[in-house]
């Protein structure tokens, strides 16, 4: 009798399926041969296929990951690439002037006692959220590896710390009008812009250099 996938009985017995197989083979028909071979090859064949295909998925995902900027350990390589020195004081020019607008607006707004009404925080936030998107196009720039640039962007990323510090706890102490978090963020404020000064005194001294 044969089992449910077509073979005789005796394939059901592990110690006697070698000789059953050979048994089966000699009394089967050439065709079934034949189709039974092709079968081997066939899944023989889709193994070596599959093991082909996933090594080149796997070179091309390291090659991938290569491009994107991965090292070898796996951890992301910084592509920044320093800027130029004339881009870089245009960019903290620029930063410069528009952070002290924002710190200041936001001191003098902070400072308001009465009359904190809706247009009053809305003014507030807006500020704040530009002060904060300053701060963080910050982070990404490069100084010039030309000498007394280093000494520029860390007064120039401690201002920015401060400044972000400050609006980040600015609507919290407004909303829960919390005198004592409010008066740290207005120190900050001022502190930020301190430090911001001191980086337009560390760019000063690479001009006398110069």
């Amino acid at each position: 009798m044969d089992n449910e996938n077509g073979l005789p009985s005796e394939f059901d017995n592990d110690e006697e399926k070698p000789k059953a197989l050979l048994s089966w083979l000699k009394t089967t028909s050439p065709v079934i041969k034949i189709l039974v071979v092709a079968g081997v090859i066939i899944v023989l064949s889709n193994v070596l296929i599959i093991a082909y295909v996933s090594s080149v998925t796997t070179n091309v995902n390291v090659d991938a990951g290569s491009q994107d900027g991965a090292s070898v350990d796996g951890q992301p390589a910084d592509s920044r690439k320093p800027m130029k020195e004339l881009d870089y004081e245009k960019h903290f020019v620029d930063y410069y002037e528009k952070s002290m607008l924002l710190s200041e607006r936001l001191l003098q707004l902070a400072d308001v006692e009465v009359g904190r009404d809706g247009a009053w925080h809305k003014e507030l936030s807006v500020d704040i959220t530009l002060l904060k998107t300053l701060a963080n196009n910050a982070q990404e720039v490069v100084p010039p590896a030309s000498p007394g640039y280093q000494a520029i962007h860390k007064a120039y990323l401690e201002a920015f710390a401060d400044f972000k510090w400050a609006a980040d706890n600015l609507i919290a102490a407004s909303a829960e009008n919390d005198k004592v978090l409010q008066e740290r963020c207005i120190r900050r404020l001022h502190r930020g812009r301190a430090r911001m000064n001191d980086a337009v005194t560390n760019l000063k001294d690479v001009y006398s250099r110069d």
